[in-house]
């Protein structure tokens, strides 16, 4: 408890630091002289890309599409009153009345396939009337259909059940934009994005210009502290790798391999031009390769095809989990699972209702809420979070930040996609590159490094025989805690099918999902109803 709260005390020093000197770069200053020294020397003990602060020594983020938190988990035990799922909320069908008839209800969709096979409007304009100032009531209208107030339980998603029931949840988790996929994937990297029309003026086109970038990210800034990083996204390309900037064609990266909405750190100049920063990109394969050969950089990030990704009107959310499970399997089972933490999150909402009004800490978000699980062998098994050791002492502090829009102080405990990197530089001592990760916490306190480190959670590749709870797949041989793939019949009973390799260990492979024939080609899915990209 001592250890944690101490590496709080000195979090929240740095972050104290950051909001006083961030006025003055609001105002227009030049760059503030001994900035990085104090925010150093604020950081104690000294980290380095050879010394994290923590037992961490592999930070992967796995980040999935379109599902808004009680999307998916509104009905999950234990969260509490107000971030949950009231099953009588009633959302006005027209306008912004606020009577209870007419109104839709939430509704269970695990039994009706049409809510999956069809996507809804997640742009920005949907974002703003959905959100509706903050009363988060104007759904339908934003929508145009009842499909958004649609929710999951541990019937139809019993993986992403039984993974946060045995590692942990966060229900207090936000997207980073009131926007689309492309917004807060460059948040996850960048903790910024120049992508919020209705606020900028920019069109919402998909050019070469406009899906190239300049500003900071974080690969670079971890390239310079020395700490390794890979983006590694289903196709791409390696064959094209460091041959200059990459050219895009209605947001798919041409001849380069994957949607351009989704790719991160491929999105900017300097790392297309850079030989150390282009080579960090890879695939699916590649991070596989990391994984079986121990050579996974310090700092990866996950993007799935679009058929595995949960993206209505892409993918089945079968395909989904077996792709999220066999990604986690293969973490828990490779060398680097002893020392490391995989954040498991969705992109944004998707168009789904979610009732907790997001903290707008500056013009372009936060965004809708978000899933988000916790997965490592320092995990607090069980918690329904955010705390640190448990739900009733040592939760999450409030952190102060500077609304450089508003020109106000806020104060708020929930975090986005921006606290990946804050987690980053924390860790190996990283400069901060934005005001949002420069301001919030990290993540860490989802974790306990005094606890004795917890035994992975194996999922068998079987979707049929997975359930909710956890007593209940593993009777049914849907997952084990704790056993290795491989070993002897005798030790899993003669009839099991977690003996299914030879050798005593098993071949690193991602789950290769089979497009569902319904799912949206790259055209339909670049101009859907309502003109939206493939996000």
């Amino acid at each position: 408890m001592k250890k944690l709260n101490a590496t709080k005390a000195r979090l929240f020093t740095a972050a104290a630091i950051t909001v006083a000197i961030v006025l003055f770069i609001s105002s227009g200053s030049p760059v503030i002289q001994g900035f990085e020294q104090t925010l150093a020397s604020a950081l104690s003990p000294p980290v380095s890309a050879s010394n994290p602060a923590t037992p961490i020594q592999h930070i992967i983020i796995i980040m999935n599409e379109n599902h808004a938190f009680d999307n998916f988990f509104g009905t999950y035990p234990n969260v509490p009153a107000g971030y949950n799922l009231t099953l009588s909320t009633c959302l006005p069908l027209t306008g912004n009345q606020t009577t209870s008839t007419p109104c839709e209800h939430p509704f269970y969709a695990g039994n009706m396939s049409q809510i999956q096979m069809t996507d809804q409007c997640h742009t920005e304009e949907c974002s703003v009337v959905d959100y509706n100032q903050g009363k988060m009531n104007g759904f339908l209208q934003g929508e145009g259909t009842n499909r958004t107030m649609a929710y999951y339980n541990g019937t139809s998603i019993p993986e992403l059940w039984d993974l946060a029931s045995y590692y942990n949840l966060d229900y207090d988790f936000f997207s980073s934009a009131l926007s689309y996929s492309e917004a807060n994937h460059l948040f996850a990297v960048a903790a910024n994005s120049p992508l919020a029309p209705w606020l900028h003026g920019n069109p919402e086109l998909e050019n070469e210009s406009f899906l190239n970038f300049t500003y900071p990210e974080i690969g670079t800034a971890m390239t310079n502290a020395g700490v390794t990083w890979g983006y590694f996204q289903y196709n791409w390309n390696d064959s094209k790798d460091c041959t200059g900037n990459y050219t895009v064609q209605k947001g798919l990266f041409t001849g380069v391999g994957g949607d351009g909405y989704w790719e991160g750190e491929a999105q900017f100049r300097q790392v297309q031009n850079t030989a150390i920063e282009c080579s960090s990109l890879g695939n699916i394969v590649d991070f596989e390769n990391g994984l079986a050969t121990n050579t996974l950089p310090q700092v990866s990030w996950v993007e799935p095809e679009p058929s595995e990704s949960c993206h209505p009107g892409q993918g089945t959310l079968e395909s989904c989990q077996s792709y999220i499970t066999s990604v986690i399997d293969d973490i828990e089972q490779s060398p680097v699972w002893a020392h490391s933490v995989t954040f498991l999150t969705w992109d944004e909402y998707g168009g789904y209702y979610d009732p907790v009004s997001p903290p707008q800490i500056d013009e372009l978000g936060d965004g809708f809420r978000v899933p988000l699980m916790v997965i490592s062998p320092y995990t607090i098994r069980g918690l329904v979070g955010p705390c640190s050791v448990s739900v009733t002492a040592d939760c999450a502090p409030s952190y102060r930040y500077y609304n450089n829009y508003t020109d106000t102080y806020g104060t708020t405990t929930a975090e986005d996609f921006s606290a990946f990197l804050s987690t980053i530089e924390y860790n190996w001592g990283v400069k901060p590159i934005a005001l949002r990760d420069a301001e919030e916490p990290n993540l860490f306190y989802m974790l306990n490094f005094s606890q004795s480190p917890i035994a992975p959670l194996y999922f068998n590749s079987d979707y049929n025989l997975t359930a909710y709870p956890i007593s209940a797949c593993e009777s049914n041989d849907g997952c084990q805690v704790g056993t290795p793939f491989g070993a002897a019949a005798s030790m899993l009973g003669p009839n099991s099918p977690w003996v299914n390799v030879s050798g005593g260990s098993r071949v690193y492979s991602v789950y290769n999902a089979t497009t569902p024939a319904w799912a949206e080609s790259n055209a339909q899915s670049a101009n859907y109803s309502g003109g939206d990209p493939d996000d």
